[in-house]
């Protein structure tokens, strides 16, 4: 069976939790026993955090107290008092349980980034294998972090 990394972008890209029609083909994938789903606990929270800072940006003022007076003089809506951090905080959580159940209705087997070896993910990629056998993930690989030059 072929085994397939479920990377942050493309997961983002299939849309909001539960995902659209990409994300239920890849199950029909999954469900055939044509493909092994695999993605890290870090790419759920990069998928709900690129989410929620997407709702954020669309409704980031709502965290001013000018904003909430003049929606209140405007429309006659009061907007209890919160601050950009507790929005933001609100809508990261709001996202995290329906990723996850997202992930796990599609069988993919989520790995534990802190249970991965390092000396692990450097055999891959000095070895170019793995997801790191193609170019474009070997270029997005931060080589600068371990490197002398």
């Amino acid at each position: 069976m072929r085994k397939v990394f479920l990377d942050a972008n493309v997961v983002i890209q299939a849309g909001k939790p539960p995902g659209g029609p990409i994300l239920r083909r890849v199950k029909d994938l999954v469900d055939a026993g044509l493909i092994e789903l695999l993605s890290t606990d870090l790419t759920c929270v990069e998928v709900a955090k690129r989410h929620a800072k997407n709702d954020y940006e669309v409704i980031k003022g709502v965290g001013q107290s000018h904003f909430r007076k003049v929606i209140n003089e405007v429309l006659g809506v009061k907007i209890p008092e919160t601050t950009n951090a507790q929005l933001m905080e609100t809508l990261l959580q709001s996202y995290q349980k329906p990723t996850r159940q997202m992930f796990a209705e599609l069988d993919a087997r989520v790995l534990e980034i802190d249970n991965i070896k390092p000396s692990t993910v450097f055999s891959a990629y000095s070895g170019e294998k793995g997801f790191l056998r193609e170019r474009v993930k070997r270029i997005s690989f931060p080589t600068h972090l371990y490197s002398n030059a």
